[in-house]
């Protein structure tokens, strides 16, 4: 009950005391003291972008301390060089000299506007008319710089910028005298996360899983890839010790029985032992006479782990370019260049009339696509059969197409062959790695990655093409003497010279000398057969005359007496056209020589059947 009585007079008592002013008891840490002791953030615009600074101390930090915060938070050192100013343009600058007034002194507050200039501008950014224009124009409500002030306002020239292309560029150089002046860094360049990433990319080649090959099926004809395998093994290219063989695959792009588009390889034309795909260029004409194109590689190798080797590769890729550069589009239109129009103008200035070349003319279209959108340009790697390998005979050819990805590495020169065989490494000054299915940073990546095999390469094909006469790229240069005994050979086993003239070595070997119309209007009527193209009568009769000259002047040129007439009977027997209008040459060619003999005019020295029809017909006249 006391306790009671004495707390209700305590109360009493407190009621009735008289109170004081409020201003009259300030106790410290009041609200203004609060609001001092709050942190602040102040906005500083640096050449680099626009930088925060945290003062913990709030708005009772000095000068001073500010200074140092900056050095420690972005690394930028103020004195000497660099002053913080109130606007842009050096204008206000903020004096270290009062390095001891407080942010409250100095009139800054929390998210004030701050720039870093250079401390001492030129006369020209220091006037004020310029000064208040670009106060007034740049600055919002809040003191910020818009996009049209920047623009506008120069800078000091000491404070190098990014490089622009811009006019404001040109006009602060301008304005700065043409003065060049560079400072010490201000700090760390920043930069985007999208930058970051596109520098990484282009410093990386990423590997994927090789895609399906472009080329369905590879069908190689027997004979020659079993001569161009025989010779490599007779010669040691399947040993370690021994020198790998190469060749050059010409065919065409055609479909199969159902439609679908594949290679189809009719000649292995071996290149000799330091030969190289540039060398090709004889090779090519012909190929485009015979309406073919070059569509692959091939390459011997001795027993190994590995598939294909780096240097195979860029061989392949080297083969491929030489082959898409080429004859051109007016070389296969026409089948040959006006260099060598030119020179196969007579002495007399006309032009031999081409009869039967309207057949490669007609598939001058078919030729372009084949040569410059192939399937895929593929190789052959001849290799031994392994003893572990259910495969019968004693070799085997595996094919193969470079990816897209290893055509372009290869025409850079940036694809080298790593320590380790059958690995590739990316050239030391690419500067550049591999980043194998997301792993970056790899240095070297099997060729497997490089190449897709195809599988369908198993496919009979027999070209009718033949492959009889010898090759000079085995050794001795093919002379005079070999002509003749093939020729002695091919006539004493009674192959006519129709069928002798289809061996792509023996058209290399007898262009060099033949007449040139007369060898191309035998060329088109075989590139007719290769294609399946059907001759009008009339260019069955030229291709005919063509052959019979061809045989007489390659007779002529060995020392050999001409061809049987048998060779004539049986190509007139393959069509009762040609061996009707054959009757009808061979008696008027009997009239002539008549005329011409008892006109005291004879030996007329007429080439072939063609030759005598018109050189008869001039002496009689």
């Amino acid at each position: 009950m006391a306790a009671a009585a004495a707390a209700l007079l305590v109360g009493c008592l407190a009621l009735s005391a008289p109170r004081l002013p409020g201003a009259a008891l300030r106790l410290r840490g009041g609200e203004e003291a609060e609001a001092e002791l709050e942190p602040v953030v102040l906005r500083i615009r640096t050449p680099q972008g626009l930088k925060r600074l945290r003062l913990s101390a709030g708005r009772s930090c000095t000068l001073g301390q500010l200074a140092d915060e900056l050095a420690a938070q972005h690394k930028i050192s103020l004195g000497g060089s660099l002053v913080l100013s109130r606007r842009a343009a050096g204008a206000e600058p903020l004096s270290l000299d009062d390095r001891h007034k407080t942010l409250l002194q100095l009139g800054l507050e929390h998210g004030d506007f701050l720039h870093l200039c250079a401390a001492q501008p030129s006369p020209a950014m220091r006037s004020a008319p310029a000064e208040g224009a670009a106060a007034s124009a740049g600055e919002g409500a809040d003191g910020a710089d818009t996009p049209a002030a920047s623009s506008a306002t120069a800078r000091p020239a000491a404070v190098e910028r990014p490089a622009s292309s811009s006019a404001g560029a040109g006009a602060r150089r301008a304005g700065a005298g043409g003065a060049r002046r560079t400072t010490a860094s201000t700090g760390p360049v920043k930069r985007t996360w999208q930058q970051i990433e596109d520098e990484r990319k282009a410093k990386t080649v990423e590997m994927k899983a090789p895609p399906k090959p472009r080329t369905p099926f590879v069908a190689v004809d027997g004979l020659s890839a079993r001569s161009f395998a025989e010779y490599a093994m007779s010669s040691g290219a399947y040993e370690a010790s021994g020198t790998p063989r190469a060749a050059a695959l010409y065919g065409r792009i055609s479909p199969d029985d159902k439609g679908v588009r594949g290679v189809w390889v009719d000649v292995v034309h071996e290149l000799p032992e330091e030969g190289t795909y540039q060398a090709l260029a004889e090779a090519d004409k012909l190929a485009v006479e015979l309406g073919l194109v070059r569509v692959g590689a091939a390459f011997t190798h001795s027993p190994r782990q590995h598939k294909l080797d780096v240097q195979e590769l860029i061989q392949l890729c080297e083969a491929a370019r030489s082959a898409r550069a080429g004859p051109a589009s007016a070389e296969l239109q026409t089948g040959r260049s006006a260099a060598a129009e030119t020179t196969a103008r007579p002495a007399g200035g006309a032009v031999p009339r081409r009869r039967v070349g309207g057949v490669v003319n007609a598939m001058s279209g078919e030729l372009e696509k084949e040569k410059s959108q192939p399937p895929s340009f593929v190789c052959l790697l001849f290799r031994p059969v392994y003893a572990d390998e259910d495969i019968e005979g004693l070799f085997t050819a595996e094919a193969f197409e470079p990816t897209a990805q290893c055509e372009e590495l290869c025409r850079t020169g940036a694809l080298v062959a790593a320590p380790t065989p059958g690995e590739a490494a990316l050239a030391p000054s690419t500067g550049k790695s591999f980043k194998v299915e997301g792993k970056p940073g790899v240095k070297t990546v099997d060729t497997a990655y490089l190449a897709v095999r195809v599988f369908d390469s198993g496919r009979p094909h027999a070209s009718p093409l033949r492959q009889r006469f010898p090759l000079s790229s085995r050794g001795a240069e093919v002379r005079k003497f070999h002509l003749r005994s093939f020729l002695a050979r091919e006539a004493e086993a009674g192959v006519a010279f129709r069928e002798v003239a289809t061996d792509f070595a023996f058209l290399m070997h007898v262009s060099r000398f033949l007449p040139e119309a007369t060898f191309r209007d035998m060329c088109a009527a075989i590139a007719a057969a290769l294609r399946g193209k059907s001759l009008s009568p009339r260019q069955q009769q030229d291709a005919a005359d063509a052959f019979a000259t061809c045989a007489r002047l390659c007779y002529a040129h060995a020392g050999l007496p001409p061809p049987a007439h048998h060779e004539e009977v049986e190509a007139e027997l393959e069509s009762p056209l040609v061996g009707c209008l054959a009757g009808i040459r061979r008696v008027l060619s009997m009239w002539l020589s008549k005329a011409s003999g008892a006109a005291q005019n004879g030996g007329d020295g007429a080439v072939g059947p063609a030759a005598r029809s018109t050189g008869g017909a001039g002496k009689s006249g």
